[in-house]
């Protein structure tokens, strides 16, 4: 969410440099309070605990240790709501503000079938698990993520660190050079004001000596 927020103060910069741009082309000055402060990072409370990586406390539950578990079903039309919300997540991290309903729908569609073959994957692997004991995979969810081309738990990790967390760095670096900009734009426009006011402070002694002599 911290991505959507830092889009659109981007896009909020971008119109008020353009605006401030058009000012300065009439001498105008433009306003310094127009532009807003960089939205702040947001203090998220981890929940997950840290731990050593050369000893992790196991941790036993019912899906763990292979008992019956009650699995949730979810209609088709809760489904529906839950991947138009991802969908519509995903388009705003990425900046997109507005689409058409259609491809919003196309997308989710894409969605659910793309979970579906994950899900006809998962059930096949865990049955030759059962068959053939072993498949050269630590568990069945690591070879499904090889095989539809995700580079296993290792791959989304490292895509999560590229294109989530360090996509924000970026995002943060580029408002951080829209705001600066505008910045320089003011100085800008007071410095040309202090020149044409020195020329003209110039001219006037100027003036003033010459009519001495008259």
């Amino acid at each position: 969410m911290y991505a959507i927020s830092l889009h659109k103060y981007m896009n909020h910069m971008t119109e008020i440099i353009r605006l401030a741009e058009l000012a300065m082309e009439m001498n105008v000055r433009p306003s310094e309070d127009a532009a807003p402060p960089i939205p702040p990072l947001p203090d998220i409370a981890l929940k997950h605990k840290r731990n050593c990586l050369n000893f992790i406390p196991k941790e036993d539950t019912d899906f763990t240790l292979g008992k019956e578990i009650e699995i949730p079903v979810l209609s088709e039309e809760i489904v529906k709501k839950i991947l138009r919300k991802c969908v519509c997540t995903l388009l705003g991290h990425i900046g997109y503000e507005s689409t058409h309903e259609s491809l919003l729908l196309l997308l989710v569609d894409v969605l659910k079938e793309f979970f579906k073959k994950l899900c006809s994957k998962l059930e096949i692997a865990l049955y030759d698990e059962k068959v053939h004991e072993g498949s050269g995979f630590p568990n069945a969810i690591e070879r499904v993520l090889v095989e539809i081309g995700m580079g296993g738990v290792k791959g989304i990790h490292d895509y999560y660190q590229s294109r989530v967390i360090k996509y924000i760095n970026v995002l943060y670096g580029r408002s951080k050079e829209l705001s600066d900009h505008y910045n320089n734009l003011l100085a800008s426009k007071v410095h040309r004001q202090l020149v044409i006011l020195t020329k003209y402070q110039v001219r006037r002694r100027k003036l003033k000596k010459i009519q001495k002599y008259i």
